[in-house]
């Protein structure tokens, strides 16, 4: 095979066999050279993988999505959400507000998409309402098929000698935030020229990914499906289990807030009611909970942003589902060992006044009527007023 992609003939361009943006698009992912850090202790956490899907016509990257450790059907689910939606929607999600349409202008989805035998070509990936056509499932090992998404990851040197590894700095949402600003950078410097036909119209384009795309979606060359960002959450997205109460909405530990929840009603509903919680469905990008959907009586969503206890760093909001569980299995550990601290203390405390007083801690009878103040009882209450308010006197 090395020898066949060394001295074999070309037999023409990928580009060929498409006319319109999104009539085609390449799907494949990659995993970081880096080991992002752990969110408990700081170890060193498995790859993150990237999946990205690429627009054949004019080499845009138009949807990227995260996994860590393997390459998974929810990363390419995500990669989907990501294509369909606005792009500065999509990045305020991770808590990059910078991002603008004008920097990454696709949007909508394709009905032809190429993967290789792994999630993204799964059957179970998506349902069969929103399911693009698969139009051709490349061979195992085999680059050269899809070499529109190929030919654009990262290029990684493998050093011969003993194993080395690269270990983060940056956690797994951090990492992620990097290649979502890597993915816009190439679509706005990549030099796309060899795309390029010799096209009166063409010849003042700059050669960017972003600059044909603009060319050609001006001119009504998109073949993009439009899907609203409703449809897209509940097409692409993880569903999760909520529970509501009156303070907000609750992913575990996590508290979640927004104007549009006070505003519904559910909250005073509750405040109200005889309920102290109830459990509702929603959504999630499994690698950054910084944002979540909640659905109420399965027509309306809600988009809800994790808000702090108190006053501390915005970025302990961003964390990956793994990092979430890691942080309630930790807590779950630490819970269940001080549960039996406290009964240990309070029965240490109870103990040690038993025998300093030889009365047990709730020593006393109860007795009917109110107490009775006597003058005595009342001399006794001011001296032991004066007492306290001036302390011990020598």
């Amino acid at each position: 095979m090395t020898a066949y992609n060394k001295k074999a003939l070309p037999e023409g361009r990928y580009s060929e066999a498409v006319a319109n943006l999104m009539e085609k698009i390449e799907c494949d992912g990659y995993y970081t050279v880096e080991l992002p850090k752990g969110y408990v202790e700081g170890s060193s956490l498995p790859p993150l993988c990237v999946v990205k899907g690429r627009d054949t016509l004019s080499g845009e990257e138009v949807g990227i999505g995260f996994s860590l450790g393997s390459e998974v059907g929810s990363a390419y689910r995500m990669m989907l959400f990501c294509m369909v939606v606005p792009k500065d929607f999509f990045c305020m999600l991770w808590g990059m507000e910078g991002i603008s349409r004008k920097e990454w202008p696709c949007e909508g989805m394709s009905q032809d998409i190429k993967v290789d035998r792994g999630p993204g070509s799964s059957l179970k990936l998506v349902e069969d309402s929103v399911k693009p056509v698969f139009g051709v499932m490349a061979p195992s090992y085999t680059p050269q098929s899809k070499a529109t998404i190929e030919s654009s990851h990262p290029r990684q040197i493998h050093i011969q000698g003993q194993p080395t590894h690269i270990a983060s700095n940056q956690t797994p949402v951090e990492l992620a935030k990097r290649e979502i600003r890597a993915l816009i950078c190439k679509n706005n410097t990549a030099d796309m020229s060899d795309r390029m036909e010799l096209d009166p119209a063409l010849a003042f384009v700059p050669p960017s990914p972003n600059a044909i795309w603009c060319h050609y979606d001006e001119r009504f060359r998109n073949a993009a499906t439009p899907m609203s960002i409703d449809e897209a959450v509940r097409a692409f997205l993880t569903p999760i289990d909520l529970m509501v109460t009156k303070a907000g909405v609750f992913l575990g530990q996590r508290w979640y807030y927004s104007e549009e929840l006070k505003e519904c009603g559910i909250l005073q509903a509750l405040a109200r009611g005889n309920q102290r919680s109830i459990n509702c469905k929603g959504y999630m990008l499994d690698m950054c909970l910084l944002h979540i959907w909640l659905e109420l009586q399965n027509t309306q969503l809600i988009l809800l942003r994790a808000r702090l206890r108190t006053r501390e760093d915005e970025s302990l909001l961003e964390v990956s589902m793994a990092e979430h569980q890691q942080w309630e299995e930790a807590r779950s550990v630490v819970d269940s060992a001080f549960s039996v601290h406290r009964a240990a203390f309070a029965s240490k405390m109870m103990a040690e006044h038993e025998a300093d007083t030889g009365k047990s801690w709730d020593a006393g009878a109860v007795r009917v009527g109110k107490p009775k103040r006597s003058a005595l009882a009342r001399q006794e209450t001011r001296e032991a007023k004066q007492h306290s308010r001036h302390g011990r006197s020598l």
